[in-house]
């Protein structure tokens, strides 16, 4: 209770990023926050805000239409909403009640 949930983040191209791993390795890979910060913006993901470094995130990609998909650094808080509903949509919606 009072933990921090998700946290906004952008992503840049692999050529911006000059890795080898894309931040698209990070999508769809199952419900739980299971990846480093390292790990996370070695790939080109970046964080808007100051993350600490011994926690653990999964990469949310919420597609708008026509709109730019957003992305977020959800934690274990996260992910435990999407056991209800394994929906994104529906834990930010749960989120944004909760707010």
């Amino acid at each position: 209770r009072g933990e921090p949930i998700v946290f906004p983040a952008s992503v840049v191209s692999p050529a911006e990023n000059g890795a080898g791993e894309t931040w698209e390795t990070y999508i769809g890979q199952g419900l739980e926050a299971k990846f480093t910060l390292d790990e996370l913006q070695r790939s080109g993901v970046r964080p808007s805000v100051a993350l600490p470094a011994d926690s653990l995130f999964g990469l949310v990609d919420l597609q708008n239409g026509f709109e730019p998909t957003e992305y977020w650094l959800g934690t274990a808080n996260f992910f435990a909403i999407t056991q209800y509903n394994r929906s994104f949509f529906y834990a930010m919606s749960v989120i944004d009640l909760g707010a």
